[in-house]
């Protein structure tokens, strides 16, 4: 086991109102020539505290990347910083002066699902976004289309997430589950996603939602006047709290009852905001989330990152996706975002595998096709801008409240 820093990104949700870009010219390039790439990462907020695990293995690969020798026609890459933040505000201002100021042709990030669906419609014919975290499932759809195909996404989206929840509900013997969720983009989805995958197994599923950030206490009412043998919880982090808590006073908390919960629940902050006092009463509650290092790789990026001493949270996907919108300049030719967005999936299909970006470019010089195998997944499926497989690692709290991830071998990988 390993002890893990975490951060409720990936479970952010709801859809934030933004303004349309105003045309800027060449904007999706350098002045020199060279690919800018803007890091879109969360310096300031609550989730400043996993802008390392975020940020440095972009700047990882992009040391990488012009070690090589750069991308299209031998052109350096320049990597650009901007504070996420953590209102829709922030974000979007930070993304216009990332493409009107800096001439990015590609940002890596945002980290929020929030923060991803308040830009799309201000990187359209602009910039290629390629975020790490972001597993909303409202992106699949809305990211490409509002995008204008630009959007692309390489951790697994929350509809991959339900089938492991359940599947780790399942192997624990549960069959009557209690099923609380914030009625909103992401609870909702996940929440189904989760039921639909427990009544394929055999399992009686009872639903109740809440208006997220109200009192849940009549949802849980509702679940508990089923008689669930366990509760599963698909919320972020404050409204996954209120729903423990409001568990624990209705004397059905994880000492009690077992509960289940995505990767919201697992969050440094967690069990003080469910009981300030007596954060152990969160002891027992478990669930999943993306794996940091899925299958337990053993790859070169995997022991890099380890000597720089940061926790891996996400940090292999936004490495990935840094080498993969590289490795699609390559393809492309060019640095514009338009021709790299079109041939961004074509080198996760070539018939030529290989594993860094050095062996990927040299392929590619040489006019062969690419599969590129990463850091986060092989990629043996990807559906349009995103994977269509995901692993998952399980989580728990122990009984002095630190959230703790289970090995490699606890993995669940979907499909």
């Amino acid at each position: 086991m390993r002890t893990a820093r975490s951060a409720t990104i990936a479970a952010l949700s709801g859809l934030l109102g933004l303004a349309t870009l105003v045309p800027a010219a060449h904007a999706s390039q350098g002045k020199s020539g060279e690919l800018v790439i803007g890091s879109l990462a969360p310096e300031s907020g609550e989730y400043a505290t996993v802008i390392e695990s975020l940020r440095e293995p972009v700047k990882m690969a992009v040391d990488e990347i012009n070690a090589a020798g750069g991308v299209a026609k031998g052109r350096s890459v320049r990597l650009v910083d901007a504070d996420e933040g953590i209102e829709s505000r922030t974000v979007v201002d930070a993304t216009r002066k990332l493409i009107d100021t800096e001439h990015v042709g590609a940002i890596m990030g945002p980290a929020a699902s929030t923060s991803a669906l308040a830009i799309l419609d201000t990187v359209k014919d602009h910039a290629l976004v390629c975020s790490g975290s972001n597993t909303a499932a409202q992106l699949t759809k809305d990211g490409p289309e509002r995008s204008g195909g630009l959007y692309f996404r390489t951790s697994p989206p929350d509809r991959l997430q339900g089938p492991a929840l359940a599947e780790l509900v399942l192997s624990d013997g549960r069959s009557n589950i209690g099923l609380v969720h914030p009625a909103d983009s992401a609870g909702t989805p996940l929440a189904r996603s989760v039921a639909r995958a427990l009544r394929a197994g055999g399992a009686d599923v009872t639903l109740a939602s809440f208006p997220p950030g109200s009192d849940p206490a009549a949802a849980v009412t509702r679940v508990m006047r089923a008689k669930p043998d366990a509760v599963v919880v698909t919320a972020s982090a404050a409204d996954g709290a209120a729903v423990v808590k409001s568990l624990i006073a209705q004397g059905s908390g994880p000492a009690t009852l077992p509960v289940y919960g995505n990767d919201g629940l697992y969050d440094p902050g967690f069990a003080e905001d469910v009981d300030l006092d007596h954060p152990a009463v969160v002891a027992g509650l478990e669930g999943t989330v993306p794996a940091a290092d899925p299958g337990g790789t053993d790859t070169a990026f995997d022991k890099a990152f380890a000597a720089t001493g940061i926790d891996p949270f996400f940090s292999s996907y936004y490495y990935d996706c840094t080498i993969l919108t590289a490795l699609a300049a390559m393809k492309a030719g060019s640095t514009d975002a338009q021709k790299m967005a079109k041939a961004f999936a074509t080198n996760l299909r070539g018939k030529r595998d290989c594993e860094s970006y050095a062996d990927c470019k040299k392929l590619l010089e040489r006019g062969a096709s690419i599969h590129y195998r990463g850091a986060s997944s092989r990629f043996d499926e990807w559906d349009t801008s995103e994977p269509n497989e995901g692993t998952y690692d399980v989580w728990s709290y122990s009984p002095a409240a630190v959230g703790v991830l289970e090995g490699p071998d606890s993995q669940i990988t979907i499909p």
